[in-house]
């Protein structure tokens, strides 16, 4: 029979449907698994990736250097817990930095973003302020409302705002000629009224009100009575595109009456320019521009030792010098850390 000749071998022909089934197979598989490889599913980094954490040892000595006598890094920095850079994150800023003025207020309202705030707060000791710019406080008060009463409504609204979130104090924005700021310049801008206006929030807020919550003035800080200097803990000069030393040592004589040097900040503008700016001429460093903060860093005002420096937008720092590493140089030349 001619299947059993050597040109027809004995069922070759199913040899062939086995050999059709297995490429068809094969043919199967190989467009599943292609089709498999091109279905793009979203990976979450935050199932994958955790974030390095220290011993509570480390976490222990952050707080006390916190509470410690040392120069502080002060920052206006926006703070988004849903954002794409963990440079708005309060978990995500420097361990080292001490007071986080919340510009756009911190998304207080976000119950995410308050526990990522109340968790640094109590992990490492940085405290959270409240900022506006004071004229903010005064809007919807009824025309004709007499200026203590005014002001009363004003303190209550700011004093009720940081213990409501459990915040640690206010940043007063206060610019009523600068800005201008009407409102301000309405209610508290003579000397005599921001005087009632100062002592009744230091009441509650401030070095007088026994409560631990800071009481600082921003902004037009050489408009500030001399009486008025111990109300506050910080008053914060935006010497913004400062160039060198004399700049700064200027800015302190204008208020050296109002507080001693150890309650002075200076402050440079990140949202425009933050580096390449400053010329020290001190032996600190080597000669020629550095970036402006860390020549407030090394600054000091020839009465004594500075309170501290600091940025306005902060957070930008972190993606353009690769997470936050001016303010972190800013911080370690204030306060070396030790060697062992």
């Amino acid at each position: 029979m001619k299947y059993r000749t050597k040109k027809h071998p004995p069922f070759r022909h199913l040899y062939r449907v086995k050999m059709f089934i297995c490429f068809g197979i094969f043919l199967c598989t190989g467009f599943a698994a292609c089709k498999k490889q091109t279905i793009q599913e979203p990976i979450y980094i935050t199932d994958v990736q955790k974030a390095y954490t220290y011993s509570e040892a480390y976490y222990t000595n952050l707080r006390t250097y916190k509470k410690s006598d040392h120069q502080v890094l002060f920052s206006w920095i926006v703070l988004d817990s849903h954002g794409p850079s963990w440079g708005s994150h309060p978990w995500g800023l420097p361990d080292s930095i001490d007071i986080v003025s919340m510009w756009g207020d911190g998304g207080l309202d976000d119950p995410e973003n308050l526990r990522a705030i109340d968790s640094t707060r109590k992990l490492k000791g940085t405290r959270f302020v409240a900022v506006s710019i004071i004229g903010a406080q005064f809007e919807g008060i009824p025309e004709g409302t007499p200026v203590k009463e005014a002001i009363a409504i004003a303190v209550k609204r700011m004093v009720n705002h940081v213990y409501k979130y459990g915040l640690d104090g206010y940043d007063i924005d206060y610019e009523p000629n600068v800005a201008p700021d009407a409102l301000a310049q309405k209610y508290i801008g003579t000397p005599e009224n921001l005087s009632i206006f100062i002592k009744e929030l230091s009441r509650f807020l401030g070095p007088k009100s026994g409560t631990g919550k800071l009481l600082i003035l921003d902004g037009e800080v050489d408009q500030v009575p001399p009486e008025l200097g111990p109300y506050f803990d910080y008053l914060v000069a935006q010497a913004y595109f400062t160039t060198g030393p004399g700049s700064l040592q200027s800015r302190y004589d204008a208020v050296s009456k109002v507080i001693p040097p150890e309650k002075f900040i200076v402050t440079e503008e990140y949202q425009k320019f933050y580096t390449g700016l400053y010329d020290d001429d001190t032996p600190n460093t080597t000669a020629g521009p550095i970036p402006s903060l860390l020549g407030m860093a090394y600054w000091q005002p020839v009465q004594g030792r500075k309170g501290g420096c600091g940025a306005y937008h902060g957070e930008i720092d972190y993606n353009a010098t690769s997470q936050y590493n001016t303010i972190r140089r800013a911080i370690q030349i204030m306060n070396p850390a030790a060697v062992k």
